[in-house]
């Protein structure tokens, strides 16, 4: 009987506290439903705003999708209804239940009195706020570079399977540069952000499936870099290819892998003075030049502009079996001397004839991708190297 009695008297002081809670978890649970259904309503307004304003729209006002003020009223009452919810489930009672349960009492917590919304409701709050940051404003400019850049990219992945790689790299390397200069001028709702994030996606996908071994910037989430700088760069390089090239890359890929019919016959140039190679001139073995892919009107350009009559040997960046037939010339002595183009080729690919050329005794250069310049500086040294040679053997 006494036990009946001590439980019938817990269960009446159980009852007793957990009513206010209760009644208070109750009311907070109506406010909370009552703030959720206006913000769903101001965050649909927004989105449908933003498509509005992408498709030249005029944009509808606040009123017909929820009142701003009636949004400030609920979460003035969600924040009310919080503080005295805090205030009720605080341990606060030990006296009535001792004899029953021992508890220790613990100190109020922080966080549970801390302001849990971004609008201060108290004149000091506000003046102690930090100002909210500033709106991104998406100027009509904005628009019109990112419909640019768009179309670039739907352009390009029509055609990037027939660009070289060495070309396709910096080419991407640009798009995804300024994608993200794009993606950080635009609210994160905005309804181009998530056009661009696919274009992250589509230039990874480009970058597999054309070849592209460098490491591209700006395609892992969260990338930083000076994206400005970044795709200048590669702009300069993607114009000097083609300078290089003096042929499109679509009829690169097209041209032989290798020289199967002689190259058309050079023309001198009227107002250029050959520079004093005598080394090279007199050589009685092919000039060689050897990597990327065969290309006649560069041929000529170098007769222009050196006087000199070259063999090219295509190196395809695709063919591991492409030097094949060049490593046999070298070590027959049947090559005067060699320029190698590593700049389209791997490591990999390039090593085996440098040994090859070390090995036979034919002179060698690098002139990178085979630029004007950088093949001046490889004939300069390949006549240094001739002239050595002969002083040594004399």
């Amino acid at each position: 009987m006494k036990l009946d009695a001590i439980q019938s008297v817990a269960q009446e002081k159980l009852e007793a506290e957990l009513k206010p809670i209760s009644d208070q978890l109750s009311r907070f649970r109506a406010v909370l439903d009552a703030y959720e259904g206006i913000l769903r309503d101001d965050i649909e307004r927004r989105v449908y705003n933003t498509i509005l304003v992408a498709l030249g729209q005029p944009e509808k006002p606040a009123s017909q999708h929820g009142d701003l003020e009636d949004l400030e009223r609920a979460r003035l009452a969600l924040r009310e209804a919080l503080n005295e919810l805090s205030t009720v489930i605080e341990p606060t009672s030990r006296g009535s239940l001792v004899g029953l349960v021992e508890r220790e009492q613990a100190p109020p917590s922080k966080a549970a009195k801390e302001d849990w919304f971004e609008v201060p409701h108290t004149t000091a709050e506000k003046q102690l706020a930090p100002p909210p940051p500033p709106k991104k404003v998406v100027t009509n400019e904005d628009i019109e570079e990112i419909k640019r850049l768009l179309a670039e990219v739907a352009e390009l992945r029509k055609t990037f399977k027939s660009h070289h790689p060495a070309r396709l790299s910096p080419l991407l390397q640009a798009l995804a540069a300024e994608t993200r200069i794009l993606i950080e001028r635009l609210p994160i709702d905005h309804f181009y952000t998530e056009k661009l994030n696919e274009t992250i996606q589509t230039i990874g996908r480009m970058r597999l499936e054309g070849g592209v071994k460098d490491f591209i910037k700006g395609l892992a989430y969260g990338s930083r870099a000076q994206w400005h700088t970044l795709a200048a760069s590669m702009r300069r390089k993607v114009e000097q290819f083609d300078k290089d090239a003096e042929t499109p890359p679509t009829t690169i890929r097209k041209a032989a892998p290798t020289m199967k019919k002689p190259p058309p016959e050079p023309t001198p140039a009227a107002h250029h003075t050959w520079p004093e190679l005598p080394h090279l001139r007199k050589l009685s073995k092919p000039i060689v030049l050897a990597g990327g892919m065969y290309i006649p009107e560069k041929v000529n350009s170098i007769y222009e502009r050196f006087g000199l009559k070259v063999d090219w040997h295509a190196i395809d960046h695709d063919n591991p079996k492409a030097t094949g037939t060049l490593l046999p010339r070298i070590r027959g002595g049947k090559i005067g001397v060699l320029v190698l183009v590593e700049g389209f080729m791997r490591h990999d690919t390039f090593k085996p004839i440098a040994d090859a050329c070390s090995s036979s005794n034919v002179p060698m250069s690098y002139c990178g991708k085979a630029g004007i310049a950088s093949l001046a500086a490889a004939f300069e040294e390949l006549e240094k190297k001739l002239s050595t040679r002969k002083e040594g053997a004399a």
